[in-house]
């Protein structure tokens, strides 16, 4: 976190009740708040490949990869997965729906 921004790979997400001060943080996003498009929402929309799919019940789980491999889980609707028409090995464009900033010591 650097200046109310986070850097993650080669995204930048602003963080509105950010500190100004530098320094590592980890992030957790909960798996219902990535957006998931075929093409990039913004210039911080993570580029990734979808590793797996998990249609069963009522939201579709969605294992994915950033393009530098780190892995993220999701979950979007029904009506998004049918939308999208997702596969495996597909390209896709992950972005957040909505950024929530906490910060605490440990």
């Amino acid at each position: 976190v650097e200046d109310g921004k986070a850097y993650v790979g080669s995204s930048i997400i602003e963080l509105p009740n950010a500190n100004k001060d530098t320094k590592t943080a980890s992030v957790f996003v909960r798996p219902h708040q990535f957006e998931i498009t075929r093409t990039a929402k913004n210039e911080t929309s993570l580029k990734a490949k979808v590793d797996y799919l998990n249609p069963a019940g009522s939201v579709v789980k969605v294992d994915l990869s950033t393009s530098e491999g780190s892995p993220i889980q999701a979950e979007i609707t029904q009506e998004e997965f049918a939308k999208l028409g997702l596969k495996k090995n597909d390209s896709v464009f992950v972005s957040l729906r909505q950024v929530t900033y906490y910060e605490f010591d440990i």
